[in-house]
């Protein structure tokens, strides 16, 4: 028996500030920069012609993004459209727990045939950390059994194993494909460092919670975002690794089959009196290369060449992520013991931290 009274959200879109909406912190689905400027093409020309599913937050008076994150970078990264549009997008809201929503992005993703499996488990995980059983995970995302077991076997973590019996045919194992993976570390020449060689590099990293400096001390606050380049962050981008590498600096990189899939920068001039500091200006790690060791690597190749050029520390301006704060510290990073102006002139939000060149990290 169907309800009659029921009114899908479609039929009740709003017009919302592009400013008060922010994406989840869990959607799996990736569009390649073809696809991304081929959606870019498609609303230049007809408009916004499906709205952005959003959940309203009445309590910090935002609308998170269940589906159209795309359709919403659109408008981030493009000022024609947002000038066209006024800064407004259109929104059809839903009002549903959380597990609720990351099922419905799920389900809206996979209709349209694109998802990424290593974010899939993690939403695996998750639901399961929310106290969702199997049985629900498979009806309200339509996964059956072994689908749901192959994607907690990539989150690596066993705990989500302990009520499933395994017969001899099929256990929990480590990713082959990733074990096998060649990465291949070398320094970067000024000729190389264009556009096109970070076209398989995934800048995005989804934030929950920042540090801020808070009366003197840095508290953890609730922050969600998604970070990533857009076409001008990437010619910046260019622009400062080139000068870095023609005036003596240090831009080291990580390759796996010949792709870009991290790289770390240290400019060449020493500041800080006694403190002898040497910048490291970038280090990042694409997307789906984290965790398997590439940063520290990257991080301890800095700071062998910082040693070499009569530095005693590496100055680092770091991002306030909790994720990336961890990484920090796993490094043996702390509070600065002096400021770099200009940096926390032009990144007031990020920690301003500093790292001994003569102890590395295994």
């Amino acid at each position: 028996m169907t309800d009659s009274k029921y009114k899908s959200p479609v039929y009740s879109i709003i017009a919302v500030p592009f400013e008060k909406i922010v994406p989840n912190t869990y959607n799996p689905n990736h569009v390649a920069p073809p696809e991304m400027k081929l959606l870019y093409d498609s609303i230049k020309e007809d408009g916004y012609t499906m709205p952005i599913v959003c959940y309203y937050s009445k309590k910090e008076d935002i609308y998170v993004i269940v589906d159209g994150f795309h359709r919403w970078r659109v408008m981030k990264e493009y000022p024609d459209i947002y000038d066209r549009e006024q800064g407004m997008l259109p929104v059809a809201v839903i009002n549903k727990p959380l597990s609720k929503r990351m099922a419905s992005t799920i389900r809206h993703n996979r209709a349209r045939g694109s998802h990424n499996v290593d974010l899939m488990s993690n939403i695996v995980k998750e639901l399961h950390e929310l106290g969702r059983s199997d049985a629900w995970i498979s009806k309200h995302i339509g996964m059956d059994k072994d689908e749901i077991l192959r994607l907690k076997q990539i989150t690596g973590l066993a705990g989500l194993f302990k009520d499933v019996k395994f017969g001899q045919a099929w256990k929990p194992v480590e990713d082959p494909e990733k074990k096998e993976l060649v990465i291949q570390y070398r320094d970067l020449r000024e000729s190389e460092i264009e556009r096109g060689l970070f076209r398989d590099f995934i800048r995005r990293q989804v934030v929950e919670k920042c540090l801020r400096r808070e009366n003197g001390r840095w508290e953890t606050r609730e922050d969600p975002f998604i970070d990533d380049w857009s076409e001008e962050d990437y010619k910046v981008l260019v622009s400062c690794l080139k000068n870095t590498a023609a005036t003596g600096g240090f831009v080291h990189a990580a390759f796996c089959g010949g792709r870009l899939k991290g790289f770390v920068s240290v400019e060449s001039e020493l500041f800080g009196g006694e403190n002898r500091y040497l910048d490291l200006s970038s280090i990042h790690v694409s997307e789906d290369m984290r965790g398997m060791g590439i940063g520290r690597t990257l991080f301890n190749a800095a700071k062998e060449w910082a040693k070499e050029k009569g530095a005693k520390k590496l100055y680092i301006s770091s991002h306030s992520a909790v994720e990336t704060q961890a990484f920090y510290k796993a490094m043996g990073c702390v509070e600065a013991k002096e400021y770099n102006q200009k940096h926390v002139e032009a990144e007031p939000y990020d920690r301003q931290l500093e790292c001994s060149v003569f102890l590395m990290n295994l």
